[in-house]
């Protein structure tokens, strides 16, 4: 044990969602913003150690050719991230219910298993293919969406 210890400072923060409009580069001064100030944030589960190591990758590559390259790799997942957390912001109770009913089936646990959920374009198809169930709460959420 470390003994007796107390809390200096307490620190929070706003976490910044995907903003698809958010300028990577400031071409004058020769600044690239990478990570949370990038808004490379999955707004399903506000992570993006992922993305932010990435987009410094591609930086680090080819700063050139950076924003061309995390449009082109990552800006899809994250807006369908961002597309994700709305509607799951819009759903009441008994949608809520019958997503985690639609995620515990087994065959939805597989293709989740198979697939890297940092990326759902790889998946999110064969979900809506498979899962009929999705689109009757996909189309009950839109609708409480446009009428609330």
């Amino acid at each position: 044990m470390l003994g007796a210890s107390e809390i200096l400072e307490d620190q929070s923060g706003t976490i910044p969602l995907y903003n698809h409009k958010q300028n990577l580069r400031k071409e004058k001064e020769n600044i690239f913003l990478i990570g949370d100030a990038a808004t490379q944030v999955k707004a399903t589960t506000y992570g993006g150690i992922i993305y932010g190591l990435i987009a410094g990758n591609f930086l680090a590559r080819d700063k050139e050719s950076y924003v061309k390259n995390f449009n082109k790799k990552l800006g899809k997942d994250l807006w369908i991230s961002l597309k994700m957390r709305e509607m799951m912001n819009s759903m009441d109770e008994k949608q809520s219910n019958e997503m985690i009913e639609i995620f515990q089936k087994k065959n939805n646990i597989d293709i989740l298993g198979k697939h890297d959920r940092d990326f759902p374009s790889k998946f999110i198809l064969q979900l809506l293919m498979k899962e009929t169930k999705l689109w009757k709460l996909g189309f009950g959420i839109f609708k409480n969406k446009i009428f609330s």
